[in-house]
This record gives structure tokens, C-alpha cells and sequence, in this order.
């Protein structure tokens, strides 16, 4: 005999136990209403599920044809891709931008400090050119007093001198206010360089006791010469010999020459 319950199925043989046959039909009547009670309870949980969350069942659901389909969507999430990966370049650039501006912004502010010190410093370099500058003034003003004072008595001295040693006038000389002297060749005033070594050494011990005339007018100090007349010619150096004797009437004179014509 064959018994169905629905969701089993039981064979009963009459030549075995029948009460160990009918305790296993019972475990399976016991199993199948536990079955049916779980499946109405889960029905229930199901159904307050669907209501509390308001979800129409899916039978009831329409189909839209308006929805996208795969394909769509994959081109549609590819496309976002592209436009995600897009901004996020768009993001870097800007950032490398504002490093970059960043970096500008810090140099020229330090650029900025930097000229501020820079007009402070300049600033005080203004002050002490005036100061130079006022320096400067006074001191030319008092080259032009010196000069007024003493260029006459420096050019007469030195033109008596030169006369003296080379027996010619010194007219053609010139002495300008740094004591500088200048020969007139041609109508122009040259440089003294452009004369032979004996000339440049004759001019030179005339203009220094020139000097000492109009700065020592009323002192008389010691003259240190190192053999000022070894360029000169016989001649000369006679002159010059003769023109250290008279001058050694006004002034102490030590003379070093290595020469035992001028000793």
C-alpha cells in the first residue's frame, strides 16, 4: 500500500513491524504541518514586508520599455568613466596650477621683502652720498681756495727754477690745480709724458721745490734727494749742481747719488 501526503511518500509492507511503519508515517504528518506552518509564517512576514516598504509584487510589475538595456547602461557607465577620468585631469592641471602660482606667490613675496631692504639700504646710501656729495663741495671750494693762494707762487717758483737748471724760459709750461704739468706743443697743452726722462725728471725736482717755497713760507725744512738729475746730460747737471748749492743757502739738503761726478 502506498500512501501520499503531498509532500512525501510512504510504502507500507504488511510483513514488516506496522507500528514502526506507523511512527515513521506520524514523524512525517508531524514534519509536513511544521512545513505548512513555517511556509504561512514566512507568507506573513512576506506580505507585512511588502506593505511596510510598499514593494508591489513582482507579478504586478509592469514592464517599462522606457528602461535602458544592458548594453545602454554599459555605454552610459562608460561614458562616466570617461567624463570622471576627464574632471579628474582637469583636477590635476588645476592643482599643478595653483602649486605653480603658489611658488610665484612665495618668490615674489620674498622678492617684496627683499625690495624693502633693498629701498632701506638705498635709503641710507641716499644720506651718506649727500654727505659725500657735501664733502666733495667743501672740498673743492677749499682746492680753489689752495689754489688761488698758492698756484702763482707755485708757477713763478718753478718757472725760475726750470730757468735755472735748463737755461731756458718756462713759459710754454703750464701747472693746472692739481699740480699736473703740461707742455705747449703745437698750440695744445700734451702731457708731460711726451718729453725725454732727463726733461721729465728736470720739471719734476722744479716743481717739488716750487712747492715747498709756497707751502714752507715761513719754515725752512730738510730736503731728501735720491740723485734727482741721472737723466740729465753733462750740461744739465752741471746747471743742476750749481742750482743745488744756491738752493742749499735757504734749505738743509741730504743728497744720495752713487755718482762721484755729483758728490
Amino acid at each position: 500500500m502506498n500512501l501520499n501526503f503531498g509532500i512525501a511518500s510512504t510504502d507500507l509492507n504488511l510483513a514488516d513491524d506496522l507500528f514502526s511503519q506507523l511512527n515513521e508515517i506520524r514523524d512525517c504528518v508531524v514534519n509536513y504541518r511544521n512545513a505548512v506552518k513555517v511556509l504561512e509564517d514566512a507568507k506573513e512576514e512576506l506580505e507585512q514586508f511588502e506593505t511596510a516598504n510598499k514593494i508591489t509584487a513582482w507579478s504586478e510589475i509592469e514592464a517599462d520599455e522606457s528602461l535602458p538595456t544592458l548594453e545602454e547602461l554599459n555605454q552610459q557607465i562608460q561614458q562616466f568613466t570617461e567624463d570622471r577620468e576627464s574632471v579628474q585631469k582637469n583636477i590635476n592641471n588645476y592643482n599643478k596650477t595653483l602649486e605653480d602660482l603658489q611658488e610665484e606667490y612665495d618668490e615674489w613675496e620674498e622678492n617684496s621683502l627683499r625690495l624693502k631692504e633693498l629701498k632701506s639700504i638705498q635709503s641710507m646710501e641716499e644720506k651718506k652720498y649727500e654727505c659725500v656729495s657735501m664733502a666733495k663741495k667743501k672740498l673743492e671750494q677749499a682746492k680753489e681756495v689752495m689754489t688761488a693762494k698758492y698756484a702763482d707762487p707755485i708757477f713763478q717758483g718753478f718757472g725760475q727754477y726750470y730757468e735755472m737748471i735748463s737755461g731756458r724760459d718756462a713759459a710754454h709750461f703750464h701747472i693746472d690745480a692739481n699740480t699736473a704739468v703740461t707742455v705747449d706743443e703745437w698750440g695744445k697743452q700734451r702731457d708731460t709724458n711726451t718729453l725725454s726722462s732727463g726733461y721729465r725728471d728736470l720739471i719734476g725736482i722744479c716743481l717739488r721745490i716750487a712747492l715747498v717755497d709756497a707751502m714752507y713760507q715761513e719754515e725752512e725744512p730738510p730736503l731728501i734727494m735720491d740723485d734727482p738729475f741721472t737723466n740729465l746730460d753733462d750740461k744739465k747737471v752741471h746747471a743742476g749742481m750749481e742750482f743745488i748749492e744756491k738752493l742749499a743757502q735757504k734749505y738743509q739738503i741730504i743728497y744720495f747719488t752713487c755718482s762721484a761726478s755729483r758728490g
